[in-house]
């Protein structure tokens, strides 16, 4: 009898300690979330350990007793399924979040004590923010958009809606300034990576710029650089002619005789055209086609004045001598040794490119584009286009490149493209002119003559012509009044 209870006995026992077993707690034990936030997004990781089947969710409030949370559930990641990558959303910058994490099946479950973080001012980061193709009017800028670690690249694809530049001459410009979108549509480049023009601006002025995003919450801005436009009256474009590397003017030379005032056009398709015919030496007006060599200055030639409209080709000898080029002895011949009142107003600062600097403007291949110029009517007018040594025919798909006997019609060109685009990206636009002789002005806007400064005779002078279906250096009577476009050295 007494062996029937005690075996009872350790039965029981033995029943009670694998009941025990069977109820055992399983224990989970989480790392420490790392959280990355910007400024509507953030994302916390951690792992834990425990059965392979566990859940996880956060709730999310502006409130230390978590009162009003937000919930968002959390993404295991395939082959690890203990480790959890959440996404929280719509939150506001600049502000202090706290979160509790909960995490584990139908038999166990773990709540964490709340903890906080606190949103950054923007999403985004503004790096490599390079500027270049400075002239005096434009600028080209390039830079790169990412989002700060803990935001997505997916999430803002679709959260960018514009991204540029701004610019002003006063710190912390914005888009109640001057600004401008990205070209990178147009240009192909990732979309992180934009590309966009400034134009509109002055000669030898600094301006501060900013890097922004639009975005579907705010305006995102970067860090503020600043640069220097050049020098009044020079191009963004880089030439490599004559065995120099070049800037142009943007714009033919113009003259008036009752101020003695040498200036450059407004604008790279401006001429005057028949008012030519009052050349004088008392005309108010302006004129812009010149008898060789009649810079003002008193070099030895007998008609040196810019209103010189003698028909006597021995009267523009340069220096006094039928062999001299423009830039021979003092150079003083040449029309760039004046100050230029809307070029820097410095003697000697521009000149006049020889033969061999325009056959090498014209040559089929002079940049890796293999696109030199392109005959075009920019704004309505007539002419040539040349573009710079860099250029890239992603810009713009000019029809007929490098085409001598292309028609004007070949290229339209309105003027917001010019302006907005090609001028800044280094193009130079030569108008066809017109040329005079004696007071009589012939074939405006159909006609294009530009003075070299090279001698081709004693009567002679290398001109580059171009009509409606040619392009050629031809020579010239010295006389004959052409118009003048001047370079100045790169600096």
């Amino acid at each position: 009898m007494k062996r029937k209870v005690l075996l009872a006995i350790c039965m029981s026992l033995l029943f009670i300690v694998s009941a025990c077993k069977k109820v055992e707690k399983i224990e989970l034990v989480l790392t420490d979330p790392e959280v990355s936030s910007g400024a509507h997004m953030a994302s916390v990781y951690f792992r834990v350990s425990g059965p392979n089947d566990l859940g996880a969710e956060i709730s999310l409030s502006e409130n230390a007793d978590m009162s009003n949370p937000r919930y968002f559930e959390g993404r295991s990641y395939q082959y690890s399924p203990n480790r959890f990558y959440f996404e929280l959303y719509d939150l506001l910058p600049n502000t202090v979040y706290w979160y509790q994490i909960s995490v584990g099946n139908r038999e166990v479950q773990k709540v964490t004590e709340p903890q906080k973080f606190t949103t950054l001012e923007s999403d985004l980061v503004f790096n490599d923010l390079v500027i270049d193709r400075l002239g005096s009017t434009s600028a080209f800028c390039s830079a790169n958009v990412d989002f700060v670690e803990g935001v997505s690249w997916a999430y803002l694809s679709d959260y960018i809606k514009k991204k540029g530049v701004c610019w002003s001459t006063n710190h912390n410009p914005s888009l109640t300034d001057s600004y401008s979108y990205s070209l990178s549509d147009e240009f192909y480049y990732l979309d992180r990576d934009f590309t966009t023009i400034l134009y509109g601006l002055s000669g030898n002025t600094l301006y501060y710029l900013r890097p922004f995003a639009i975005t579907q919450n705010d305006t995102c801005y970067g860090a503020e650089q600043q640069f220097v436009t050049l020098q009044e009256g020079l191009g963004s474009g880089l030439f490599t002619l004559d065995d120099k590397v070049v800037r142009f003017a943007l714009g033919n030379l113009q003259y008036q005789a009752s101020t003695q005032t040498w200036r450059f056009a407004d604008n790279q398709w401006s001429a005057i055209g028949a008012s030519n015919h009052n050349i004088g030496e008392h005309y108010e007006g302006w004129i812009d086609l010149f008898g060789w060599g009649t810079s003002g200055y008193n070099h030895g030639a007998a008609c040196y004045q810019p209103w010189s409209s003698s028909a006597g080709y021995y009267d523009y000898y340069a220096y006094g001598n039928c062999n001299y080029c423009l830039d021979s002895q003092t150079g003083q011949a040449d029309w760039g040794f004046n100050p230029i009142s809307n070029g820097g107003c410095e003697e000697n600062t521009w000149f006049t490119l020889s033969y061999d600097g325009w056959e090498d403007l014209f040559s089929p291949y002079r940049n890796h584009s293999n696109v030199s110029f392109a005959k075009a009517r920019v704004n309505g007018v007539n002419g040539v286009v040349v573009t710079p040594d860099d250029w890239t025919n992603l810009f713009y798909p000019f029809n007929f490149p490098n085409d001598y006997n292309a028609s004007f019609t070949s290229n339209e060109i309105e003027l917001s493209t010019w302006i907005g685009k090609l001028e800044p990206l280094g193009c130079v636009f030569l108008p066809a002119v017109g040329y005079r002789e004696n007071t009589s002005v012939s074939n405006v806007r159909n006609y294009g003559g530009y003075w070299t400064s090279s001698v081709r005779s004693y009567n002679n002078i290398y001109c580059q012509w171009f009509d409606e279906n040619h392009l050629e250096i031809i020579y010239e009577d010295r006389s004959k009044g052409h118009a003048v476009r001047l370079v100045s050295l790169a600096e």
